[in-house]
């Protein structure tokens, strides 16, 4: 490897599969390029209920930490059921674009909604809101990132932190 970490090999295949002690591997090499700005969103800090709107907040930046103006944000919003109860409505997805500012923010409004039917029963554990994005530079890179929200009827979600075994002569 060379001193940015980049390993440089020629595979002579003439297209066929590579042999290997225990098996094969059929490769196919396309040009990569190394990702040159980096797409991150922040953790959510306010509390939020279904219903709500959540502005998650999001930036573009090189490696150097220079700002990815302009680039296009496309993100898609599914929800689906929270994990535990029945197993309704997970069709619902939304999708949008937005772009980055002039300090390569970009804010991913995700409207947590329930199902439009009257009939429909919100599980007690409410709805996971699976959001994928995709940020676009101007010269047509492209980096990808994903996140998910937890949404219930209330303001509080506990996930406990339980081993999978606990050791008598370690409890206080």
């Amino acid at each position: 490897t060379d001193g940015a970490g980049t390993q440089h090999e020629v595979l002579r295949s003439a297209g066929q599969p590579l042999t290997m002690r225990r098996g094969w591997l059929g490769i196919q090499v396309e040009e990569y390029k190394r990702p040159t700005f980096t797409a991150e969103t922040k953790p959510v800090e306010q509390a939020f209920v279904l219903g709500d709107t959540v502005r998650v907040q999001g930036e573009a930046l090189t490696y150097t930490r220079v700002p990815v103006a302009g680039a296009l944000v496309q993100y898609t919003v599914r929800r689906l059921a929270g994990g535990y109860g029945p197993r309704t409505d997970t069709s619902h997805t939304v999708s949008d674009t937005t772009r980055t500012d002039e300090r390569g923010c970009f804010v991913l409004p995700v409207h947590l909604s329930v199902p439009s039917s009257s009939a429909a029963v919100v599980p007690l554990s409410g709805y996971r809101y699976a959001v994928s994005y995709t940020v676009t530079a101007s010269q047509g890179e492209t980096v990808q990132g994903e996140f998910t929200l937890r949404a219930s009827r209330r303001k509080v979600w506990i996930e406990p932190q339980v081993p999978k075994a606990i050791c008598r002569e370690r409890i206080p």
